[in-house]
């Protein structure tokens, strides 16, 4: 019987692929800072895997987001609360797996639309910077589902399907 080691614990920025310097990495800690202070609910988490092509990055992320141990700081309710993006840079490609409380905020739609502003910086190989477009796109999205949600006085968000498919970063 094969057993396997257990995935790392979710790290806010597990560069497992060495994808980013130091300076994307603060970068993208900036980023992320400036977008927790408006959404503080959310806990933003970042993996760069180099995976075979064939493997599923929606399908890892899935896993990596639920059997990563939790670290010590953190509750069952911020994994709920996690917005994992994942980099595959064999494939190139990126999936965003929100957790089960901060998937709703957003549809489908709408984080495909996170994920594609990645694609100008990533196709110059500035990957620092495609992480923050991606942060800053989805900080104006929800920003635009909150506001649209207080006009209509609803306190309810609708369901809606589960979000995470992968956009291809390069042609």
């Amino acid at each position: 019987m094969a057993t396997f080691a257990p995935p790392p614990p979710r790290l806010p920025i597990l560069d497992a692929a060495d994808l980013w310097s130091r300076g994307d990495l603060n970068a993208t800690e900036r980023g992320v800072a400036r977008l927790t202070r408006r959404f503080p609910q959310f806990r933003w988490r970042m993996c760069s895997v180099h995976l075979p092509p064939e493997n599923r990055i929606r399908q890892f992320g899935f896993w990596l987001m639920n059997a990563s141990p939790l670290l010590p700081e953190e509750s069952p309710e911020d994994r709920a609360w996690t917005v994992l993006l994942v980099i595959n840079t064999a494939s190139d490609r990126v999936a965003i797996i929100p957790g089960y409380s901060a998937e709703p905020w957003l549809p489908d739609d709408r984080w495909q639309r996170a994920m594609e502003s990645m694609k100008f910086h990533w196709r110059d190989g500035r990957h620092g910077k495609a992480v923050c477009a991606l942060l800053e796109s989805a900080g104006k999205l929800l920003e635009t589902n909150w506001r649209r949600m207080e006009a209509s006085q609803n306190p309810c968000l609708p369901f809606n399907d589960p979000p995470g498919r992968h956009v291809k970063l390069v042609r």
